[in-house]
């Protein structure tokens, strides 16, 4: 008895452990397990509300690291975009022109090139499950491939890399380039374009002083030698004005320096007033030239040997060639002469004596004749100085009450029309246009300087028209070249963008519809 009452006290204890045990199995641990589930469903619900913030620079660092694309990722990119190339150029003509063929054509380009085609070609598959158009399997299988382990992250993370560091800042700074080279070439023309326009005011009002037209510099400037005896006629003309100076200038000096009667003041001013611009010869020698006597005998050297060219002298016969020590030939001065020879073969015999200029044109003479200019000058100027002063002087008006000659240089009147007068002499012997005839007359040399330092004006001129000319072409092919690259900058802007929000729309749908930010200067394009 004892014994079944220990069992059946036992077999209670047990039930009552077991149904515990049950109550622990069915309820307790599911309990548990609730708990867990809500914590871990509440973890995942503050993860969705944390974005994702992967900087362009480490995006393939990025998927590499999280087992979304291999190591060795870049060899099979190659491979496919070996079959991208390849199909390419099976496509349609109306699907290439919508397609960037000058950039490497990225999965996305694929995706889209497959549903032209399925519009074109028609998505039919096979009984096995492939497109029946050759076209479309071949690109199918490129995307698949793409798909394999995820190469087409990767490589749309590489070409957004390349584009924000690299291809975008080139492409700008070739365009602010060709801009700012635009911006210069303009300046340079403008510069150029001023210069040509100075320095043909300045060969204009060259020729304008010259008085010539300036189609045919050095024959316009050796014709106005023929100016010359119009210039010496007007100053002839001129002179006797400031003969009241003459006068007044010999009493002054009689009288304050006690000179001789006999003495002659401005001896050559004196002399042209009396005798006029007869030659040098007669003012030396008080007598006129001779006239000389001489024959030409012209030949031309084109005719035979024996006929060479012989001049006679009267009283002998000379031949050109003719070897001779002295200076003299039959008793005549042949420095007197200058043997001129044309390109035809005459030769001319013209005579240059010095002796047988004007006294004006001969620069002896007429230095002579300006110095006796400018002490007449010198000495009125002085006297009016000495007149216009408050102060007593000896030269006072009272010693020369007498003298009636004397009563011009008292007056400032009369000695201002007095210096009006010379000053007009003088300018017209000396003002730079009378100056420029007589150094052509006188110097062949000086004549071509002169037309080359007019002509260089010209050339110049010409020279800088046509550099504003070039300036003006680079300046257009820098705007053309700008012109062209802008579009292509506007157009891979957009697509860098189009491929980031492609990049980060697949990133957010492997980690369940996470937001996902590309950071960098990639936000700043």
């Amino acid at each position: 008895t004892l014994s079944l009452v220990s069992s059946r006290a036992l077999f209670k204890k047990l039930c009552t452990s077991t149904r515990d045990l049950w109550y622990y199995v069915t309820r307790g641990v599911g309990h548990e397990e609730n708990k867990k589930k809500a914590t871990m469903s509440s973890d995942d619900t503050d993860e969705q509300l944390f974005p994702i913030d992967i900087h362009y620079y480490k995006l393939i660092d990025w998927l590499v690291d999280r087992r979304h694309c291999d190591l060795k990722w870049l060899n099979e990119a190659r491979e496919v975009q070996g079959r991208v190339k390849r199909a390419l150029g099976d496509l349609p003509e109306q699907i290439k022109e919508t397609l960037h063929v000058t950039d490497p054509l990225h999965y996305y380009d694929c995706v889209d090139v497959v549903e032209r085609l399925k519009v074109l070609d028609g998505d039919e598959k096979t009984l096995f499950g492939q497109y029946s158009s050759p076209r479309l399997k071949e690109w199918a299988d490129i995307l698949k491939q793409y798909e394999k382990k995820n190469i087409y992250l990767a490589e749309c993370a590489q070409i957004l890399i390349r584009n924000v560091k690299y291809e975008v800042p080139a492409l700008r700074q070739q365009i602010s380039k060709c801009q700012s080279t635009q911006r210069e070439c303009e300046r340079r023309e403008g510069e150029c374009l001023a210069s040509a326009t100075t320095l043909r005011n300045t060969f204009q009002v060259s020729c304008k002083e010259m008085n010539i037209s300036g189609e045919r510099v050095r024959e316009e400037l050796r014709s106005l030698v023929d100016e010359l005896p119009g210039v010496y006629r007007d100053t002839m003309a001129t002179l006797p004005s400031v003969m009241e100076a003459i006068m007044g200038y010999e009493a002054f000096s009689r009288t304050i320096h006690n000179r001789h009667a006999d003495e002659k003041f401005l001896p050559m001013l004196s002399y042209i007033l009396k005798h006029g611009n007869v030659s040098v010869y007669e003012w030396k020698h008080g007598k006129p030239p001779p006239e000389p006597q001489v024959q030409c005998v012209l030949t031309s050297s084109n005719a035979s040997n024996e006929g060479a060219l012989e001049i006679d002298w009267g009283g002998g016969d000379l031949e050109v060639g003719q070897e001779e020590t002295g200076e003299e030939v039959m008793g005549m001065d042949t420095s007197v002469f200058e043997i001129v020879v044309e390109g035809s073969g005459t030769t001319l015999a013209t005579a240059v004596d010095p002796e047988l200029q004007p006294l004006l044109e001969s620069p002896q003479a007429r230095n002579l004749l300006l110095n006796d200019l400018m002490e007449l000058k010198e000495f009125i100027s002085q006297r009016m100085l000495e007149l216009s002063s408050n102060t007593n002087t000896v030269l006072g008006v009272e010693q020369f009450n007498d003298d009636v000659t004397l009563h011009g240089v008292q007056s400032e009147t009369k000695l201002q029309n007095m210096l009006d007068h010379v000053s007009k002499v003088m300018n017209m012997l000396t003002n730079a246009r009378v100056q420029h005839l007589f150094l052509i007359k006188g110097s062949p040399r000086y004549l071509d300087r002169l037309s080359h330092s007019l002509l260089q004006h010209q050339e110049l001129a010409n020279r800088a028209a046509s550099h504003a000319h070039v300036y003006r072409g680079k300046g257009e092919e820098a705007g053309i070249l700008a012109g062209h690259l802008e579009p292509q900058l506007t157009i891979l802007v957009q697509r860098t963008k189009h491929l980031q929000e492609k990049v980060a729309a697949d990133i957010s749908r492997r980690y369940n519809n996470r937001v996902v930010n590309i950071m960098g200067e990639i936000n700043q394009l």
